[in-house]
Formats: structure tokens, sequence, C-alpha cells
């Protein structure tokens, strides 16, 4: 693997982590629950588990 793929797989992961801290209320948790966030999430960790 590359270190560009390797760059590329963990900002995925990333933004999967981050996404899912939104939609769990971890980071502002007065804050309403955004579909986006939640389409997000669920993409990114579709996507890693296919992968991985």
């Amino acid at each position: 693997m590359t270190k560009l793929m390797m760059l590329f797989w963990g900002m995925v992961s990333a933004l999967c982590a981050i996404a899912f801290a939104l939609v769990t209320g971890l980071v502002n948790p007065e804050e309403k629950v955004n579909a986006l966030w939640l389409v997000v999430a669920a993409g990114c960790f579709y996507v890693l588990a296919y992968r991985f």
C-alpha cells in the first residue's frame, strides 16, 4: 500500500470518527442531529468495512 493510499484511508477513517462523534452528541450535545452527518458517517463506515 502506498503512502498516498494510507493517507487517503486515514482521512476517511478520521472523517468517519468525526461524523460519528457529531451524530452521537459527543462534540456538541445540545445540537440537533443533522441528517447529512448521519449519511456521511454511514457512508464512510460502509466504505471502510468493504475495504478492510
